[in-house]
């Protein structure tokens, strides 16, 4: 976090508010939260069981000898669970050549998610965290995977259209 401002550390120290464990894909992660983001006291369940339909699919792919992705983005990533868990699932499976981009639109939710990625390991190669709208980014932009965990609340309409614009940023395949 060398690049970034130096009231960064004592931002994230400031809204931490919980360190949390959790276990993906037999790796022990630890994360931060904070009371100003999604799922302050917990890894929450929808994000719980997201990450096991992907381990599931991840081991689908692996036992048939397919590729796993090697570009995800995290969208609405918050404290970077899900991007986290996944980066740290694909360096376990032997697969270094990826990147995820975690994207929230909020700056605290970036904060956190950049920093959750370098406390569990990850290189700021692999993991890059940013503070735009949730489907925004490089308009050129293509990605082998899309992970959310947006709140059903939103209503349809929101997520009718996370879906049409997120299929169309999916790479071939």
């Amino acid at each position: 976090m060398s690049s970034e401002p130096e009231f960064y550390p004592r931002v994230f120290a400031a809204y931490t508010t919980k360190r949390v464990e959790f276990r993906f894909r037999g790796l022990d992660l630890r994360f931060s939260l904070s009371h100003g983001l999604f799922s302050s006291a917990d890894i929450d369940s929808g994000s719980r069981l997201l990450l096991k339909v992907v381990s599931r699919l991840m081991d689908d792919d692996l036992r048939a000898g397919r590729e796993l992705p090697k570009t995800m983005l995290d969208a609405g990533s918050g404290v970077g669970v899900l991007g986290v868990a996944v980066a740290r699932g694909m360096e376990a499976a032997g697969i270094r050549d990826f990147r995820v981009r975690a994207q929230d639109r909020d700056e605290l939710a970036r904060v956190f998610s950049a920093r959750n990625a370098l406390e569990n390991g990850l290189a700021p190669g692999s993991f890059g965290a940013f503070a735009e709208k949730l489907l925004d980014g490089p308009a050129d932009a293509r990605y082998g995977l899309i992970l959310s965990n947006l709140p059903a609340k939103a209503g349809l309409p929101v997520l009718e259209d996370f879906f049409y614009r997120a299929a169309r940023m999916l790479a071939p395949g």
